[in-house]
């Protein structure tokens, strides 16, 4: 078996090609073992590598960086079911990983080269594909802030986020949408932002889907409707750590549903964050795709699962 290490050299501002020195020490000791580094060269460089290895027969691919390394690298591999994914999390937005249990095992290249192969679904937006999550409103606008603003000195990581999440508090809140479900049901007017997650984080570790798992072949869509600002500062306490659907007024404000597909239209145009990418879209299908990689899981890892309320 290959076992072929993408490294993204701008991911966490120098944190992966740390990460590739470290890798390539503990790789060159094992004489046993086929690998190979490749630093990738540009945005959609990953997904193009990884498809071309793949086509050259089964590989472990194991996506070195933050979430877009990630999501470029799913994208990749998946329409070759022999060959798995991993991911060493060394990026400024690192947020699938925190779906597990064990995180430091995910930068340990024993336990990744012991772990188990395990099927998650993936997400498919229009010709775009996640594994985490969709973000739409005001999540979305915080990556697009982060991701213009990495060049700030002495920013990385919760910081870079906690300060975009002040930017855009000053901002005009409030998108209009039209979401629309399978079973026929349809949700309109202004909101503050929308996740549609197999994951369960976002923005630097806002736990905005506590109820996703990302091996269930269901999305966790949770829609803020539009509130005032202390209101929805009131919120964001609750919203980071996932307490938000205990909260008094969940029922007035947030509107969630647990589906295979959904609809976004937002008839003046809008963004969605796949994965930390930003694109923009006027009309957006939604579906998931059940077991569609497998994932390398590595050794003593597991999803840490909510109860559903």
């Amino acid at each position: 078996m290959r076992h072929i290490f993408i490294i993204n050299p701008i991911s966490g501002k120098g944190a992966a090609l740390q990460l590739e020195e470290r890798l390539r020490r503990q790789l060159e000791q094992k004489t046993d073992l086929r690998w190979e580094i490749y630093r990738t060269k540009a945005p959609g460089d990953a997904a193009s590598f990884v498809r071309q290895r793949a086509t050259e027969g089964p590989a472990r691919f194991y996506a070195c960086g933050g979430d877009g390394t990630l999501h470029e690298a799913a994208d990749g591999i998946r329409d070759f079911p022999e060959s798995a994914l991993g991911v060493f999390p060394a990026g400024s937005g690192n947020d699938f990983v925190p779906t597990f249990s064990e995180q430091e095992a995910f930068l340990d290249l024993d336990r990744q080269l012991e772990g188990e192969l395990v099927g998650i679904d993936l997400i498919r937006a229009g010709g775009h594909f996640a594994v985490n999550m969709l973000n739409i409103g005001f999540d979305c606008e915080v990556v697009n802030w982060v991701n213009t603003h990495r060049s700030i000195p002495l920013l990385s990581g919760k910081l870079q986020y906690l300060l975009g999440v002040l930017v855009t508090l000053f901002r005009k809140m409030g998108q209009p949408l039209t979401i629309r479900l399978p079973d026929g049901r349809e949700e309109s007017g202004r909101f503050l932002l929308c996740t549609a997650a197999n994951g369960q984080f976002c923005g630097g570790g806002f736990r905005a889907a506590p109820l996703a798992r990302p091996d269930d072949g269901r999305l966790e869509l949770t829609a803020v409707r539009k509130v005032g600002r202390l209101r929805f500062l009131s919120l964001l306490g609750p919203y980071r750590t996932g307490a938000y659907l205990e909260h008094p007024l969940a029922k007035q404000i947030f509107f969630r549903s647990s589906c295979s597909s959904l609809t976004f239209s937002a008839p003046g145009g809008s963004h969605v964050c796949v994965d930390g990418e930003v694109y923009p879209f006027t009309e957006l299908q939604v579906e998931v795709l059940p077991k569609a990689i497998r994932m390398i899981l590595p050794k003593g890892a597991a999803l840490s699962v909510s109860e559903k309320p």
